[in-house]
């Protein structure tokens, strides 16, 4: 009982000053920095707390340099080499991922109108991937195929 109390305290004490920082850091932002503000302070937070695997909080933010990538051609040419390299790289960063590449390659029109979008965020991933894929991951294929968004 007693260390129930303790560890709810504990919890407690932990988010308000968790809230207390990130008011204080936002005050000195310009509006367009809170948001990347607020990514990395909750990254980390997940990080912490085992919720975000790291390899792929680093593949979001490298692109996966450093990662070893599937052997398969790029299927056509709407996807440029880079983008195309990154998504095999990304096949390897998590297993949920591994026949990402086929996918795209086996089914290059529906990828391809997330591709063309105005809102690309907003968009279902085909064949399945939307429920595949957590939510974090389908970020990270989002920036693979549209870097800008």
């Amino acid at each position: 009982m007693v260390y129930e109390c303790l560890q709810a305290r504990l919890k407690n004490i932990n988010d308000a000053f968790t809230y207390s920082l990130y008011q204080n850091i936002c005050r000195s932002l310009f509006e367009k920095d809170k948001l990347l503000f607020s990514f990395l302070l909750d990254s980390r937070i997940l990080l912490s707390e085992g919720k975000l695997d790291p390899k792929e909080y680093n593949f979001l933010l490298t692109g996966g340099v450093g990662v070893s990538e599937k052997d398969l051609p790029n299927p056509g040419g709407w996807i440029e080499a880079r983008a195309w390299g990154e998504i095999c790289r990304l096949a390897n960063v998590s297993p949920n991922l591994e026949k990402l590449p086929e996918d795209i390659a086996g089914n290059q029109p529906e990828w391809k109108k997330i591709f063309d979008s105005v809102e690309p965020h907003r968009a279902e991933l085909p064949m399945g991937w939307q429920g595949k894929a957590s939510h974090f991951q389908r970020v990270m294929i989002l920036r693979c195929l549209r870097p800008d968004k």
